[in-house]
């Protein structure tokens, strides 16, 4: 079921459900909806692009999307993210014969992740990984068509990842599954440590990354407020 939320496309589907329609031959787009994506998909005119997307699939990550699909009495089937999509995918992946690319983050931080993901799941099959840190997106994506992989995971910060992710998703057809998955590479590194169940469902997961990563204060400040004035500006009514 799909629905929305200040306007953004929100799918009520499983983590299951998006594998056994992947399975099933479908071709999918994975986007992860939080108060930061909320706020882009209102600011960024180049996500009409993401939003219209063949394939695409939006599905709740953030707690706080979570609160406001209950305001408007939906109570969504799962919350993940790019953590659990990576563990599911490639806990199936030699199974299925999925090949699988990986895109984002440092060097260092993309080595030792690939190094614990083939530890942990040696049967599966990554064809490629290039960190986050390139000139030429075109000759990245020249690459991922030279590697025919089916699943594309990206590390990269947003809007990057789904601007991106997008355009590889319309321009590599051997994909069936590309998903932005932001900082998970750092946490399967054990570069950063992912917050405590607790402290996430009380919805203060931005919390616990500001203590690691100050910087990123002003920016969940901002969009705290941006989507305030949403919730009770004249915008009110997309909720």
């Amino acid at each position: 079921m799909r629905t929305s939320i200040l306007g953004v496309p929100l799918d009520d589907l499983s983590l299951d459900e998006i594998l056994e329609r992947i399975s099933n031959g479908e071709r999918l787009f994975q986007i992860f909806i939080n108060i930061h994506k909320l706020v882009l998909f209102h600011k960024d005119r180049r996500f009409s692009a993401v939003r219209n997307a063949e394939g695409g699939v939006f599905s709740v990550d953030g707690r706080w999307v979570q609160f406001l699909a209950r305001l408007k009495g939906i109570t969504l089937k799962e919350r993940f993210g790019g953590q659990e999509v990576i563990n599911q995918c490639f806990s199936i992946a030699r199974g299925r014969g999925y090949r699988i690319y990986l895109l984002g983050a440092r060097k260092a931080v993309l080595e030792k992740a690939s190094t614990v993901l083939k530890n942990s799941f040696p049967d599966a099959c990554i064809v490629g990984a290039q960190d986050g840190f390139f000139d030429s997106e075109n000759k990245v994506i020249e690459d991922i068509k030279d590697k025919k992989p089916h699943m594309l995971f990206l590390a990269l910060p947003s809007p990057r990842k789904e601007l991106l992710g997008c355009r590889i998703f319309q321009e590599v057809q051997s994909l069936n599954y590309v998903a932005g998955v932001g900082g998970a590479f750092d946490i399967i590194a054990g570069e950063f440590k992912r917050a405590p169940k607790i402290v996430q469902n009380f919805g203060l997961e931005w919390f616990w990354r500001c203590i690691f990563n100050v910087k990123l204060f002003p920016r969940y400040i901002y969009d705290f407020f941006y989507i305030l004035r949403l919730l009770f500006g004249c915008k009110a009514s997309l909720l």
